[in-house]
């Protein structure tokens, strides 16, 4: 059974992804490149099943070269 206290923390453990998902994409949106590498493969250390995250840090390597 899992107790409020899990739930809890996988909530923030979600939005933790959702927010470094979305500075990645900010940075590398504005041109910084290595920032948005960062923030990215934090998502990833975080859920390896992460597609989204994967997806944009191909964009980011494609963009930089």
């Amino acid at each position: 059974m899992v107790d409020k206290k899990e739930i809890s923390d996988l909530k923030k453990r979600k939005k933790e992804e959702e927010t470094l998902l979305e500075m990645g994409k900010f940075y590398f949106l504005n041109g910084k490149y290595k920032e948005a590498i960062a923030e990215l493969e934090k998502v990833v250390k975080l859920n390896p099943k992460n597609s989204e995250a994967y997806y944009n840090l191909g964009l980011v390597y494609e963009t930089k070269g």
